[in-house]
């Protein structure tokens, strides 16, 4: 194949590695500003983890600047960190709380292992291997204070193979963040509440809000009868949408209650309540 021939293979490439990246991030809808708070719209797969990150009360904040392009991938700032987008590496989010980093990535191609490495950009440099979670396509890293204050440049990289002999799969995008972070404590997330409309027939509707986006919710029903003091419950498992809402119709649950005590957990902890558990209001509906 000749010089000119090969240059323009490469340029091919290059050029459909970049608009395979741009299509996968934004071609999305953005999320909903007026849902966020935050004035700056996040799309696709930034946006999505983002999201799983509880989004603008959660590590990262709200976004500074549109997606761009980078490297071979997309790019996106926040006010604590960044996240970045690449077609093997898949979303990798990094920020910063005091003087610790934070990495947080997946979901990508399953992996072996991930290789996540630090450098201060003053000739500072630091790598660790993790072990992924189960299923081999996420994993989280964290490194406190590495090598003083300052700008520090994070990129992880999966490998299928053992240390020693690794087949490894390229970096990801170069992400930027910044230690200290003064005052990156997030504002707390509004608390989980609960409404319940009575349908008749001893059944009731349930929707909830401000739980977390997708999240696996734990509800219950406690019965009571006026009689028995270990009250009877019964317990429905629910997902929250990608906002943290959900609706759904109990059916007739009454079954000679006089009255049905309503709540919803999303499995945060409270170490306050007896159970552990961050729960809802509690909703007092008479059969």
């Amino acid at each position: 194949m000749s010089l000119f021939r090969s240059a323009k293979v490469v340029f091919a490439a290059v050029i459909a590695a970049n608009v395979v990246a741009a299509a996968a991030s934004t071609s999305a809808h953005p999320i909903a500003q007026q849902d966020t708070g935050c004035r700056v719209p996040v799309y696709g797969a930034i946006g999505s983890k983002w999201q799983a990150l509880r989004a603008q009360y959660g590590p990262l904040g709200c976004p500074t600047s549109p997606e761009g392009g980078r490297d071979n991938g997309r790019a996106q700032s926040f006010d604590h960190g960044e996240i970045v987008w690449s077609a093997d590496q898949g979303p990798v989010a990094n920020w910063a709380v005091d003087h610790t980093i934070y990495s947080d990535w997946g979901p990508t191609h399953p992996y072996r292992f991930f290789i996540v490495h630090w450098d201060d950009l003053r000739g500072h440099v630091d790598q660790r291997d993790i072990t992924p979670d189960p299923g081999g396509t996420t994993g989280r890293a964290q490194t406190p204070h590495p090598f003083g204050d300052g700008k520090y440049e994070v990129r992880v990289e999966g490998c299928d193979k053992d240390l020693g002999g690794a087949a490894c799969h390229g970096w990801s995008v170069r992400s930027w963040v910044r230690i200290p972070q003064a005052g990156t404590t997030p504002p707390p997330a509004p608390p989980p509440h609960i409404a319940v409309q009575p349908d008749g027939g001893g059944a009731f509707t349930v929707s909830g809000g401000e739980f977390l986006p997708s999240a696996a919710v734990h509800a219950r029903a406690v019965y009571d009868n006026g009689l028995d003091p270990n009250l009877p419950e019964r317990r429905f498992e629910i997902s929250a949408d990608r906002d943290g809402n959900f609706r759904f119709p109990t059916g007739p649950i009454c079954h000679g209650a006089r009255t049905v005590h309503f709540s919803a957990s999303d499995g945060r902890s409270n170490p306050n309540d007896l159970t552990g558990w961050l729960w809802s209001n509690t909703v007092h509906e008479p059969c």
